[in-house]
């Protein structure tokens, strides 16, 4: 997770990210079609995964990581 702080923005930090998500996100889609609808607002795929896992830690998103299925909580 990158954390804002003096020399990394709110905006280029993961909290910032995960707006992002949410304009692409629809009920439950796999995060493989999540990527390809949102990857042109992230510079990184990192970026992506770190906004991603922000939303798991906070119990925002879940994920099974058998199929690979993300919805929200």
């Amino acid at each position: 997770m990158i954390t804002p702080n003096k020399l990394i923005s709110l905006s280029d930090s993961s909290l910032g990210q995960i707006d992002k998500i949410f304009n692409g996100f629809e009920d439950r889609t796999s995060v493989r079609e999540l990527y390809k609808k949102v990857k042109g607002s992230f510079e990184s795929v990192d970026l992506f995964i770190y906004a991603i896992e922000t939303l798991y830690l906070t119990d925002v998103l879940e994920v099974d990581f058998n199929t690979g299925m993300i919805s929200k909580c």
